[in-house]
């Protein structure tokens, strides 16, 4: 006893020195949580959580095999853009000169009357395997190409066999002069075509080429292709009836109506007057944020080709175009948009990073929280 009582102060020193070492490791472990959270913070957490809040996105790619293929859209105009016989009649010689003349017609029937028009001065024909197809050719009026065609259908051809033709003929009544230089022609995805009323091509990459015409000759052009859906998170389904409802919502001409251009919107009527024609060209043409909303499409297709001269045939009195197309594989690309980071992604990545920094544990967290909340309960009845 008494030599305990001896070696007190002995043991106090090294109670106290224990209690000094104890805070020590105390301190030092509360430093390196603390340097561990910012590593995690610093190097991955805030990253990630920007990634995901700002909803990142990136395009996965995948080949998939397919037996047949759509024929896209064939969009013609042509060099010059006005009839030289029409120039002369009306002394117009440029688009821009159509807002400010003096006839009792539209802008848009003039336009008509100075273009060239499809079975009035050419003729189309589409065929698959050199079976006549139905197809429509629509009117459409543009900012730098003047009048255009639209080869608008619903054909398909086989990937492994199949090819579609498009012949241009010129008629022969076409008068001495009016013959076009060059064929402008755009290849376009079925229903997104309407980047050609302003060379407008956000979202998908113009296929063109540029034909010139050798009069009394017979051109044909081979035209091979590959296709890639693209499948968008968002975007609209149809923009005609996006830039309706735009019209209908957002824009605030006292009379809607379409300013030479946008002319395939079938609930509005040309515009008659220049302050009419002003204020609808100023909503849809140089406000683009609503035309830019409605050319995104959610589901589209981008197209790639590969124009060829193949051979010439001449032709007394007649000047034509064929296009010979058809596809390069047996296959088709898919594109897909998708989040960088998902919710799911975002919290598995999110909890192993905690774990293997700070070592924390859901289970763990909730098993200790449990057992804290039942001996309340239990220490409350007792």
């Amino acid at each position: 006893m008494k030599e305990a009582f001896n070696n007190l102060p002995y043991i106090k020193w090294f109670s106290t020195k224990m209690v000094i070492n104890l805070k020590r490791v105390y301190y030092m472990k509360i430093l390196s949580y603390v340097i561990l959270a910012f590593c995690f913070l610093k190097f991955y957490f805030i990253d990630s959580f920007l990634e995901y809040t700002q909803g990142s996105t990136t395009f996965s790619v995948s080949n998939q095999e397919v037996v047949k293929l759509p024929i896209p859209e064939i969009i013609v105009c042509f060099n010059p853009l006005l009839k030289p016989s029409s120039i002369e009649q009306y002394g117009i010689r440029t688009l821009d000169s159509l807002t400010s003349h003096s006839f009792n017609l539209s802008n848009w029937s003039l336009l008509q009357k100075l273009a060239l028009l499809d079975n009035e001065d050419f003729e189309l024909s589409l065929s698959k395997n050199r079976s006549k197809v139905p197809f429509e050719a629509l009117v459409i009026s543009t900012i730098r190409h003047g009048l255009c065609h639209l080869i608008t259908h619903n054909l398909e051809v086989p990937t492994k066999d199949g090819q579609a033709e498009l012949a241009l003929k010129f008629n022969k009544s076409l008068e001495e002069g009016d013959l076009p230089k060059e064929v402008k022609v755009w290849i376009s995805p079925k229903g997104a075509w309407h980047g050609i009323i302003v060379d407008d091509w956000p979202y998908i990459d113009q296929v063109r080429f540029d034909i010139p015409v050798k009069e009394s000759f017979d051109q044909i052009w081979t035209v091979k292709m590959s296709q890639t859906d693209l499948q968008y998170r968002n975007g609209v389904s149809n923009f005609t009836e996006c830039i309706e409802e735009y019209i209908n919502t957002e824009v605030n001409c006292p009379v809607k109506c379409f300013p030479l251009h946008f002319n395939f919107l079938a609930s509005l009527p040309p515009c008659h007057y220049i302050n009419e024609s002003n204020c609808m060209f100023d909503a849809l043409i140089k406000d683009r944020g609503g035309r830019y909303r409605c050319l995104k499409l959610k589901n589209s297709i981008q197209y790639k080709a590969d124009f060829q001269f193949t051979y010439e045939l001449e032709a007394k009195n007649e000047t034509g175009i064929q296009l010979l197309m058809y596809f390069d594989r047996l296959t088709k690309n898919v594109q897909r948009e998708r989040l960088v980071i998902t919710t799911a992604d975002f919290i598995g990545s999110a909890g192993g990073s905690l774990g293997l920094f700070l070592g924390f544990s859901c289970f763990t967290f909730l098993s200790g929280f449990l057992d804290r909340f039942l001996s309340c309960l239990v220490s409350k009845r007792i």
